[in-house]
């Protein structure tokens, strides 16, 4: 990445990479995954690219990661929350209120879905 311009912004869970050289390039974030996860996450058909060689992950793989971020992320905490509301609010049949709980309970601990969901 360093040889492409970007230098690292911090590394955890996930690595975030930023383009010091111009503001407006959006960061690149790198998440470490098991090997069962990679393989869930690359198995989706939908890719991008004018190449189509890069997968992109489906929606609940996306929550999923985003709400395992906002538990384990201290300092990118609230963010991560406040992506994983919009995501909801933009496709809000997406997932059942069920499966949203489930997959608080399975990634972002006791107090995630009470974070996501105050009125609930």
């Amino acid at each position: 990445m360093g040889s492409l311009g970007f230098s690292m912004e911090f590394e955890s869970m996930a690595t975030r990479f930023i383009y010091r050289k111009d503001p407006s390039v959006i960061p690149i974030d790198f998440i470490w995954v098991d090997d069962e996860s990679f393989t869930k996450m690359g198995a989706t058909l939908e890719r991008t690219t004018e190449r189509k060689d890069i997968p992109v992950v489906d929606f609940i793989a996306l929550l999923a990661m985003k709400i395992s971020a906002f538990e384990n992320g201290k300092n990118r905490g609230y963010r991560d929350l406040l992506d994983v509301r919009m995501l909801l609010d933009y496709n809000p049949d997406a997932i059942s209120e069920e499966q949203l709980r489930e997959l608080c309970d399975r990634y972002g601990g006791p107090s995630a879905y009470a974070e996501l969901r105050p009125d609930s």
